[in-house]
C-alpha cells in the first residue's frame, strides 16, 4: 500500500517514515522502532491525523512526562 506522501515546509516523509504509515494504516496498528531524530514525532502525528480524520480517537502512550511535552510540542509544530 502506498500511502499518499504529505509535504510540509519543513518536513517531507522519507521512505521508511511513508512505509510505517503505510503498515500502520493497513494493519491499524504499527510499533516503529528507530534512531533519535528519525522523525517518529512526524510519523507518529501522520498516523494520528489519518485516524481522527477518519473518526478514531488516538492513545499514545509514552513512558515519561518529559516525552508528554515534546510530542505535544512536535505536534503543534
Amino acid at each position: 500500500m502506498q500511502w499518499p506522501v504529505i509535504f510540509y515546509q519543513k518536513n517531507t516523509l522519507r521512505d521508511y517514515q511513508n512505509e510505517a504509515v503505510a503498515r500502520g494504516i493497513e494493519n491499524e496498528r504499527v510499533l516503529f522502532l528507530s534512531p533519535t531524530a528519525s522523525g517518529k514525532s512526524f510519523t507518529i502525528y501522520l498516523l494520528s491525523r489519518y485516524h481522527v480524520e477518519n473518526g478514531r480517537r488516538v492513545l499514545i502512550i509514552v513512558p515519561t512526562i518529559n516525552l508528554v511535552s515534546q510530542m505535544q510540542s512536535d505536534f503543534i509544530e
